[in-house]
């Protein structure tokens, strides 16, 4: 992000330059709006992907019998599709994602993950009054960035049998 400049706007007319500096007050609220959308949508992925390896593919116990296997299918199909990103450790680290952070999520997730997880982010387009979708935003179970919480899982040191 840019750090603010300080704008010289050169109008003889005020209601010009406060629709200037307006726009651009605007607009970057916008912007930082939109990084926090991202970044929820991302770390909501991550944590679903978390949770169906432990819960689905794992049914609840430490590690699946074939979980190895799956990791490095996965991991080869999601980086064909999407790119880096998609590890077999990037996938180990949502799956401690998730177990670090399940209680986060208050309901329970059955049914459509999209719109259980999802629901407080894209559920909410219509603001009520006094209530924005950034405070709607701050609202999420997740805030900082997934580099943040790859900090914290380390500090909480996650045995390598629970996950």
């Amino acid at each position: 992000m840019e750090k603010d400049k300080n704008i010289n706007i050169i109008s003889a007319d005020e209601g010009i330059r406060n629709i200037c500096l307006n726009s651009i007050a605007l607009i970057k609220h916008s912007r930082k709006i939109a990084v926090k959308s991202v970044n929820s949508i991302q770390l909501l992925t991550y944590y679903i992907m978390g949770m169906w390896l432990v819960e689905e593919q794992q049914k609840g116990e430490k590690r699946a019998g074939y979980g190895d296997e799956l990791l490095k299918t996965l991991s080869k199909a999601l980086t064909e599709e999407f790119g880096k990103g998609f590890s077999k450790s990037s996938l180990d680290n949502f799956r401690k994602f998730y177990i670090v952070y399940k209680d986060r999520i208050k309901q329970p997730v059955v049914g459509n993950y999209i719109t259980t997880i999802f629901q407080p982010l894209v559920g909410k387009s219509n603001t009520k009054e006094g209530n924005s979708l950034d405070s709607e935003l701050n609202e999420l179970p997740f805030y900082l960035d997934w580099s943040h919480y790859l900090i914290l899982m380390k500090k909480k040191k996650i045995q390598k049998k629970e996950i």
